[in-house]
Order: C-alpha cells, then sequence, then structure tokens
C-alpha cells in the first residue's frame, strides 16, 4: 500500500462506463479519469451491493480514507415487492448503510450515482458529500430540473422475477419517471440505458476532480 492515499469504492457506476451492451473496448471510469490511480487502492467491482463493498474495505485493514460511489440500497434478495411502501423499507437500508459509513474508522466522502444522497446522510459523522447526484448533473447537462434518482433497474428485476406483482402499486409510477429520465439522458448520450457513459463520465469528472482532490488532501 506504499504511496496509495486512498480507497476507491462503488459499484458498476464506479467500474466502468458503458456505451453499448457489450463495449468492453476504451472502457474507463472516474478514478482513471481524475488521474489517481496511481495514488488509489481500487475495490470497485461491477455489481450493486454495499455489503461486497463493506466486505472488501473491511478485509483491507486500511485506514485510509474512502471515496465511495454509491449503490441502489434494494438488492434483488430482498422481497421487496412485498413491501406495502417500498420507499420507506428501502430508505430504511440506506440509513443503515450511511449509519455504517460513519462507524468505520475511514473518512469517507460520498458521491450520490447510482441513487441519490443527501448531506444528512453524513450529519454527526466526519464524512462529507463530494456531491449529492451524478444523475441530476447529467440532468442538467440537457436544460432538465433536478428530481431524486434511484435505482429503478433493480427493483424493476425483482418484480419481473416475481412475475410483476407487488403491493406497493405506487412503484408503478415511480418506475416509470425513472426510466423516463434514463431515457432522455441516453438520447442525449450521456447514460446508456442505467449507467453513464464515456461522455457522462468524462463531464462528471472534471466536475468533481477538485473536491475529490481536497478531500484527499485534508485526510492524507
Amino acid at each position: 500500500m506504499i504511496g496509495k492515499r486512498f480507497i476507491y469504492a462503488g459499484p458498476s457506476w464506479a467500474k466502468r462506463t458503458y456505451d453499448t451492451p457489450t463495449s468492453d473496448k476504451h472502457i474507463t471510469n472516474l478514478l482513471k479519469l481524475w488521474k489517481l490511480e496511481d495514488s488509489a487502492i481500487d475495490i470497485s467491482q461491477r455489481g450493486n451491493s454495499f455489503s461486497m463493498q463493506y466486505d472488501r474495505l473491511i478485509n483491507l485493514d486500511s485506514d485510509l480514507p474512502v471515496v465511495y460511489i454509491t449503490c441502489e440500497p434494494l438488492v434483488w434478495m430482498n422481497k421487496h415487492v412485498e413491501e406495502e411502501d417500498v420507499m420507506k423499507f428501502r430508505k430504511n437500508i440506506h440509513e443503515n448503510h450511511m449509519n455504517i459509513l460513519r462507524d468505520i474508522k475511514n473518512p469517507v466522502a460520498i458521491i450520490g450515482a447510482h441513487t441519490d444522497v443527501s448531506y444528512t446522510d453524513v450529519s454527526n459523522s466526519n464524512n462529507r458529500i463530494i456531491d449529492l447526484s451524478w444523475q441530476n448533473f447529467l440532468r442538467r447537462e440537457i436544460n432538465l430540473s433536478d428530481m431524486y434518482n434511484w435505482g429503478a433497474d433493480v427493483f424493476h428485476k425483482h418484480w419481473n422475477r416475481n412475475d410483476y406483482k407487488l403491493k406497493d402499486e405506487s412503484m408503478l409510477e415511480k418506475m416509470e419517471i425513472q426510466f423516463e429520465s434514463w431515457k432522455r439522458l441516453t438520447d442525449a448520450g450521456l447514460m446508456y440505458e442505467v449507467h453513464p457513459t464515456t461522455k457522462g463520465n468524462e463531464l462528471y469528472a472534471e466536475y468533481t476532480y477538485d473536491k475529490v482532490q481536497e478531500f484527499i488532501n485534508d485526510n492524507t
């Protein structure tokens, strides 16, 4: 770990760009675009699981600061289609994740990605927010107003596995709104379906670089 100054963590949004379903050439990510690869321990991975990222972090047994790109709190194992208030259930999972990040020994800087975050997520802690919402940054690039963004694709997959049955029917409209946002961003070349494209990463890397560098300098 000699020469390393921080840990870079997160799901697919942190790991790689998506420009087509099989685009494995010219893949990049925020870490590479910040040109901080040599300074980082990269534990990001494809998929969407906070617990897997947490396990990787704990196994490192390092007190280096962490830059964390958020996962959607709902994972396919959750039987969230059976919940009567899915967003309340989801909020409880998210708050638990943020409490875990408060309790670890590492200082953490959070970037809202697959799900947005709020400043209350770092209250009563030394953690900080780099940016509340990568998705709203991209929306502003095409003159769309801010909205609450979440990983609707994760819920949709589980809904599909449950033969399209659910108790909380308000989720149908919430999914529709989120997928429409992603369609607009896909049409603009900033996302490909449910992930940011190379262009979406390049713009956001430039936007976040100074705050990321400040966080690293403050904690090393």
